[in-house]
């Protein structure tokens, strides 16, 4: 069953009597009027008790009277809720000076209830006045209360909208549709502080995507250089000529201790290979630690060539090894 829409009612005490005959027309054409019956007592937070009725109402109903707009109660009401862009309807229920009406409430369309001919010409455009796309007032209220509530929170972060509700809620503000009404500051305010949060959740998640996939790459070259390192040992065992070239690709795939050594080992016999090896601090025994200059390692008969920094070798021929970029 569809929510019934609520109206707050905004009157000054002196004409209760003609607003509980409104609040009863109201409240027959299937209505909920929130209404405050209660004095103010000295001492009580009673603009905390009001605002709560403002936000929970579709709509804010203004019983504009002599008395009323004279009321700073009221006027404080009617302000709270053009702040929050809810919809309200001046009802005028009496005699009043023009004058003293605030100059934005002067600029809104009245509704004329003063007399028995009135109520009955006027009641249906009342009514229909506040029915005017249901939809988007129910939605609207229970932002401002989603938004009121994070505002209150000690903990703010937890109230903060997320997902599907998030995406609803930033169309809303956003890319309103022409029937849906304006929003106040402070709804703006938690929509926007959501989207910031969750954009920055995106993105904390997407770098630690990217933090794993570059770990996972480098632990899969440090296994590549490991199996390289290995298999110039094996190579170097065989005397295979293959195996100072396998040593420089183990340390291009990673620079790791296995890799240090196998080239070293290797450049023991190779001389040109040597060559392209430079001392990392004080200068060590071979085995230690060397760090592979940038250019190109040769073979021991200086006949073929394994280019480094950045390229891989793979394949040879006749005329050399043919090298290509990782």
């Amino acid at each position: 069953m569809e929510q019934r829409l609520s109206i707050f009612l905004s009157y000054a005490r002196r004409d209760r009597a003609q607003v509980a005959r409104l609040q009863g027309q109201l409240e027959a054409g299937a209505f909920d009027v929130l209404i405050d019956v209660e004095d103010i007592r000295p001492g009580e937070p009673w603009r905390a008790r009001l605002l709560g009725m403002i936000d929970a109402a579709h709509v804010v109903v203004f019983a504009l009277t002599a008395a009323s707009v004279a009321s700073r109660v009221c006027l404080w009401e009617m302000e709270q809720a053009r702040l929050q862009k809810k919809r309200i309807i001046i009802v005028v229920m009496g005699d009043h000076d023009r004058a003293a009406v605030p100059r934005w409430m002067r600029a809104l369309n009245y509704v004329s209830m003063r007399t028995e001919a009135e109520v009955a010409a006027n009641l249906a455009r009342l009514t229909d006045g506040i029915r005017v796309a249901p939809r988007w007032l129910r939605y609207h209220t229970r932002l401002q209360q989603r938004a009121r509530a994070w505002e209150a929170a000690p903990e703010r972060e937890e109230e903060l909208l997320t997902g599907a509700v998030l995406s609803e809620a930033e169309q809303f503000v956003l890319q309103p549709s022409e029937d849906a009404p304006e929003v106040g500051e402070l709804v703006r305010t938690f929509v926007m502080a959501s989207g910031e949060r969750a954009r920055a959740e995106q993105e904390a998640a997407l770098r630690a995507a990217e933090d794993r996939a570059a770990h996972e790459r480098a632990l899969r070259k440090r296994a590549e250089s490991r199996a390289l390192a290995a298999r110039s040992q094996i190579l170097a065992d065989q005397g295979h000529d293959l195996a100072g070239l396998v040593a420089v690709e183990a340390w291009t795939r990673a620079p790791i201790r296995q890799a240090r050594i196998a080239l070293c080992q290797r450049a023991m016999s190779h001389p040109r290979l040597m060559q392209m090896l430079a001392p990392v601090g004080t200068y060590t025994p071979p085995g230690a630690k060397y760090a592979l200059r940038d250019g190109a390692a040769f073979s021991a008969d200086g006949r073929r060539l394994a280019l480094c920094m950045g390229w891989r070798v793979t394949g040879c021929g006749s005329g050399g090894w043919v090298p290509r970029r990782n």
